[in-house]
């Protein structure tokens, strides 16, 4: 079974605000960070830094962080 979301929030890098949560093109899901050297976002499945560039388009998803102990 393939899901895809039909109407995505897509948005400009520059236009996420510090912390928002986005897709990459490949599904990653990533947040945008303040600048740390050349990294701005970092992906959330690994903590890898990189660098996106203030034109590139994401998807802005809604994510919610579940503490349990």
């Amino acid at each position: 079974m393939k899901i895809s979301n039909k109407s995505p929030n897509m948005v400009s890098f520059k236009n996420l605000s510090c912390g928002e949560v986005f897709k990459d093109e490949h599904s990653n899901y990533c947040m945008k960070i303040e600048l740390d050297g050349d990294a701005n976002m970092i992906y959330l499945s690994d903590g890898a830094l990189h660098c996106a560039d203030d034109e590139e388009m994401f998807e802005r998803v809604k994510c919610e962080l579940v503490v349990e102990n």
